[in-house]
Formats: C-alpha cells, structure tokens, sequence
C-alpha cells in the first residue's frame, strides 16, 4: 500500500512511560523499526533547493510493498515524483522531488493514523517528522557564480598548472599555504589520478563556521564534485570557493 495522508496534530503532554515488560524479555526483532537518519537531516536550514532526492534510513530492513508519507499542510509538502526506491538490504530509501527556494518543507514518514512503511515482518515504524527549510534565490545565484569560479580554477589543477592555481586562489588559500609547499602536496596527490574523464557537481552549501577568528564574516560555499579519472576512478573533490572583492576564489581543496 502506497499512502500520501494529510494529517492533523492532536495536543500531547510529557510524561514518563513504563513497561510491565522485563528488559530480559525484550528483543530488537520485535521491537518496531525506527527512523535512525535522513537527507537533508530533520531541522537541516539552508539546503540547495537543486535537491532531487531525499534519503530516509531505517534501524531495521523494510518492506518495499508500502510506505505512508503524510501531509500536515499541503503547501509545505514536496513535489514527489514516484514512489520511495529502496537499497538491496531495505535499510534505506530514496525519494525523487522537487524543492523550491526559500521554502520550509514538512514531511511525516508514517503518522499515528497512517502506517505503511513497515519491516518485512510487518510492523509499522514509529512516525518520524522531518522538517528542513531550502536556501533563498540569493544562494541560488552565489552558488552558480561560485560553481563557475571553482570549475575554472579546477581546469588549471587538470591542466598541471599547479602554480597558476595557486595564483588564482584566495588570500586565505595563500596565507596559510606557501606557493611551493602546494605545488608538492598537489603533485602527490593529483599525479597518481591521471586525465579527468568527467565531473559534476553534487553538493552545495552556504558555510556557516568562520574560516577562522580572523575571517568571521567572509561569505564561502563548500561544493562537492563527483569526478572520474582514468588512473585513480571515482573521486569526491571537495572545494571551498570564497567571496573576495566581489569575485569568487578558491581557499580550499580536498580530494578523497
């Protein structure tokens, strides 16, 4: 069975709840599953409304017959196109959607009225809100400008064009890295991976830390790109491009 339900909330109180149950008699088999993790997390602010799926996590394997996603205000639920597709062990699901900037989204994964999202032996997971709200038109703009720089500044890197990178970077970049130290750690790592067969990017987000005490209110972004070279295969770069004079520059770069 396949749910969407809009619902309402009925008014709750806290309390202490107890079992006659032993703690010897309890088992994690017949306890019921439970939602242990999502994508963008619940309460997760400023998420890249380029989004396409989201990602939901179970403690227990489930059944992919069923699932209730349940409305509690119709504007603040997603545009979902299809139904929940899941990983061989039924552990985890994605959810295909389409988000919009600026929005705040509200989501329940099973509801006390509705409860199809079950383990394969039946019993419903506990309900699960998940709420995150999407970064405004703003980042949308500073993050192609940003995507555009690092992208540029990335083609140097391909191009072994270690110390042109290094001229290209932000200040932040040549401050805490000195010009021949970067053309060293470079080569070690970027050598080994040969030609890039192609890269997309597929995160993006507004940093919220300070790059450091000194540079508290600098603007950065972290992208992340899923890269493929011919020696060294599948790559994940990660690059922190950062607002200086009104350009985007690159303070940082990390490959894994």
């Amino acid at each position: 069975m396949k749910t969407f339900v809009a619902m309402a909330l009925a008014a709750t109180f806290a309390g202490t709840c107890w079992s006659p149950v032993s703690g010897d008699d309890i088992q994690l088999k017949d306890l019921p599953p439970v939602v242990i993790g999502t994508f963008p997390a619940a309460g997760a602010k400023n998420v890249d409304p380029a989004l396409t799926r989201l990602k939901i996590a179970f403690s227990k394997s489930m059944s992919q017959n069923s699932y209730s996603l349940c409305i509690q205000e119709k504007d603040a639920f997603p545009k979902v196109d299809g139904a929940p597709v899941f990983a061989k062990d039924g552990k985890s699901c994605l959810l295909k959607v389409a988000l919009e900037p600026g929005k705040t989204y509200v989501i329940w994964i099973n509801s006390a009225q509705t409860a199809n999202f079950k383990d394969v032996d039946g019993r419903p997971a506990v309900p699960y809100l998940l709420a995150f709200s999407t970064a405004d038109k703003e980042f949308v703009a500073d993050k192609a400008k940003a995507a555009e720089a690092a992208e540029a500044w990335l083609k140097l890197v391909d191009d072994g064009k270690y110390d042109g990178s290094w001229d290209a970077a932000a200040k932040f970049f040549k401050k805490h890295v000195p010009k021949k130290r970067w053309d060293k750690q470079l080569s070690a790592v970027r050598d080994g991976l040969g030609k890039l067969v192609s890269r997309k990017l597929i995160f993006a987000e507004m940093g919220t830390e300070p790059l450091s005490e000194a540079d508290g209110d600098t603007k950065y972004l972290v992208l992340r790109f899923k890269s493929v070279y011919d020696k060294g295969g599948q790559r994940i770069e990660t690059i922190t491009p950062t607002l200086e004079d009104g350009e985007w520059k690159v303070s940082g770069y990390f490959v894994k």
